[in-house]
């Protein structure tokens, strides 16, 4: 099964770049495909998001390790799976913000819920309009 890439131009569907067009080209006429759609993540927004995790970091004092950093602030925001061990224990760990692991709504939507519990823990420090100043919104 392969990937493509299509978008909507003047109310028809259309390949999005030359790897979807060779492939809608060798398609059989009158064949069903089916799709399941996501959209792309937004680089753009991926920046901003280790932009405010740079900024926030260096407002912080409590983690010596960016990386740790982040995995707190994902889990804080609500975004975790939670993993029972055999000896009863209950593991948690950060949903991954991989590029093939969430589309660009969820991602959003981490993003925002990561600068709320941001702001309810550190809010003292910055405000969220200076904040979304600081990290380019």
């Amino acid at each position: 099964m392969a990937k493509i890439r299509i978008q909507k131009q003047f109310g028809q569907i259309v390949p999005a770049d030359e790897f979807a067009e060779e492939l809608i080209k060798a398609l059989p006429n009158n064949k069903v495909m089916e799709l399941n759609y996501s959209f792309p993540r937004n680089a753009g927004n991926h920046r901003r998001f280790f932009a405010f995790l740079n900024v926030t970091y260096d407002m912080q004092d409590h983690f010596d390790n960016i990386h740790h950093y982040r995995k707190w602030l994902i889990m804080k925001s609500g975004h975790y799976q939670t993993i029972q061990a055999p000896n009863g224990y209950t593991i948690f760990d950060a949903d991954s913000i991989a590029w093939d692991k969430m589309d660009e709504d969820r991602f959003r939507e981490v993003f925002n819920d990561c600068i709320n519990a941001f702001l309810s823990v550190f809010g003292g420090q910055i405000t969220r309009e200076a904040l979304n100043e600081v990290v380019g919104f």
